[in-house]
């Protein structure tokens, strides 16, 4: 992988977080089947602390192929059929722009912009993507940075706004909750995390120790994840259930002083967020088809995916139903349980076995 536009640790945090992070800032509530907001604050370390598990393969197979990247182990242990693993990379990242995309023109054309056309919103979001995508991975650390530091400073602030209607009454017995249910939770919780794949795919551009900067970015989201989680439940209370953007009408109870309501500025800053998340994936997209694609195709590689994904929205922003299935797909855990666990476990598997015929 070219490693042109290194990052370092901390910049990898930060894109990482930004990205993560804005999936819970815009989560869509159904309503239904909701678990309380006791059972989210249990549950948040336990699933982390199974990302962290399920990474234990991938872990052993980079420390052995320290420089490389998991595609760049493919293609070494399974020769050109390393492109499989790349193109399925190169698909699951495009997925993840494409609902990225189309699941933020819901949220903004449902929630506050109504009269702006969908297109208008997909056009611009993908347009500026693509320009940041195409200069790289530390370009766009750079803004997600900035972006991690103001939306702590906002973050925060919301929270000492909300503290005089924040009550802890809501807060459901975990005894409410089935076994199997809370169970359910972790693991979905876990295997929703498609940062893991992003780690996987940078790991060759990272100027740092990645298992630092895993744990780092493990406990800055645990940190935000469990305050959300908190904040949604005492101070929403049941009315949050009914809420199609949980967090976005807490920032709309939240006042303080002068400033009075508090959503226009997490809407700046979720826009931004949204920027950043959709120029990750893209030019992960980008750097995976390069891996496929003839020598004179590749410079097309990530406004290609720029334009395939901006297609997919269009499609996907007919029927909100259809975002919503997508986003479904990606979460449901089969695609990170792939990509992030089988897919090293059997790359690891593969070069033991090459290392016992080298070895006799």
């Amino acid at each position: 992988m070219n490693r042109s536009s290194a990052i370092s640790g901390a910049q990898l945090v930060t894109l990482l977080f930004t990205s993560r992070i804005f999936q819970f800032l815009t989560y869509s509530s159904s309503g239904k089947g909701q678990l309380g907001g006791t059972a989210m604050l249990l549950a948040t370390p336990l699933a982390l602390l199974l990302t962290g598990l399920l990474l234990l393969p991938a872990y052993l197979l980079l420390r052995q192929n320290r420089g490389c990247g998991i595609v760049d182990c493919a293609y070494r242990y399974l020769g050109r059929a390393g492109g499989i693993p790349a193109a399925a990379m190169g698909l699951f990242a495009l997925a993840v722009a494409a609902a990225t995309v189309a699941g933020f023109e819901f949220f903004l054309s449902a929630g506050i912009y109504a009269e702006i056309p969908p297109w208008i919103l997909i056009v611009t979001l993908t347009g500026a993507a693509v320009y940041a995508a195409s200069m790289g991975y530390e370009p766009v650390s750079r803004v997600s940075t900035v972006v991690f530091v103001a939306f702590w400073a906002a973050f925060l602030f919301m929270g000492a706004a909300l503290l005089p209607e924040m009550d802890p009454v809501y807060l459901r017995p975990l005894s409410y909750v089935a076994g199997k249910d809370f169970l359910r939770l972790c693991v979905i919780t876990a295997l929703s995390n498609t940062e893991t794949v992003a780690l996987l795919f940078m790991i060759s551009v990272i100027k740092g120790r990645p298992t630092r900067c895993f744990w780092y970015w493990t406990g800055l989201l645990l940190a935000a994840l469990e305050l959300i989680a908190l904040m949604t439940a005492t101070a929403l209370g049941d009315y949050g259930y009914s809420q199609r953007f949980p967090f976005y009408a807490l920032t709309k109870i939240a006042e303080f002083s002068i400033f009075q309501r508090l959503d226009s500025l997490h809407t700046a800053l979720w826009i931004f967020m949204a920027l950043i998340k959709t120029s990750l994936y893209l030019r992960i997209a980008g750097e995976a088809f390069r891996f496929v694609l003839p020598q004179a195709a590749r410079r097309w590689a990530v406004p290609g995916c720029g334009a395939a994904a901006a297609l997919a929205a269009g499609f996907l922003a007919v029927e909100p139903q259809r975002t919503q299935r997508l986003s479904a797909a990606l979460s449901g855990g089969w695609p990170v349980a792939l990509l992030a666990f089988a897919l090293p476990l059997w790359l690891l598997i593969r070069s033991r076995k090459k290392g016992k015929g080298e070895a006799a």
